[in-house]
């Protein structure tokens, strides 16, 4: 249930990894979630916990999620290679576990150092277990690309704009003395979802 085709996810990570290349970076370790959906498809209410999507300069990214996400991930994400861990494995350790399996730990990480997700005991845990690694800032990669839309994103962009028109168009015609928030509200979402 991808919103966006596999061929527009697949051209955001050759952005990335064009991005990550100038940069010297072979690994970038993404934590935000905004990202990791921008380049997966990935969304979840569990925002709350650890999680990571892995992409490596070249080839597909890999997913690190906790085990209850597996479904999830399954039903949004395009990306095949993905890595669970259980909620009596400590979500650090998975990282590493992760990162060890695939040769990169002697290799430049870019993290995000902005994540909201990634505290500075991650980051200290990650540099104590990970001694030949070096981790760099890859902050602002995919948010900077992310702020130049694509044609896909633009007809999304569009269809927005239109259907948030048509809900307040709606929520005007309905505005009379007396009415209640709910009524009102309720001809917003009439207009809303009329689009659709």
């Amino acid at each position: 249930d991808l919103p966006f085709a596999v061929n527009e996810f697949r051209t955001r990570v050759k952005h990335v990894q064009q991005e990550m290349e100038r940069r010297g970076i072979a690994v970038l370790m993404l934590n935000h979630l905004e990202n990791i959906y921008y380049l997966s498809g990935f969304r979840t209410i569990g925002y709350y916990s650890f999680m990571a999507l892995f992409v490596p300069v070249s080839g597909d990214p890999v997913h690190l999620t906790r085990l209850i996400e597996k479904t999830t991930l399954q039903g949004t994400s395009w990306i095949a290679d993905r890595e669970f861990y259980p909620d009596t494995e400590n979500y650090m350790d998975a990282c590493v576990r992760v990162i060890n399996a695939r040769g990169w730990s002697d290799a430049r990480i870019g993290i995000d150092k902005a994540a909201w997700y990634l505290t500075i005991e991650d980051y200290e845990r990650l540099t104590a277990r990970l001694p030949k690694a070096k981790l760099v800032d890859g902050s602002m990669i995919c948010e900077n690309l992310r702020l130049i839309k694509s044609s896909a994103e633009q007809v999304y962009s569009r269809n927005a704009g239109k259907a948030a028109s048509e809900g307040m168009r709606s929520a005007l015609a309905a505005l009379r003395a007396g009415i209640t928030e709910d009524d009102l509200m309720a001809a917003a979402y009439q207009g809303l979802f009329k689009m659709h």
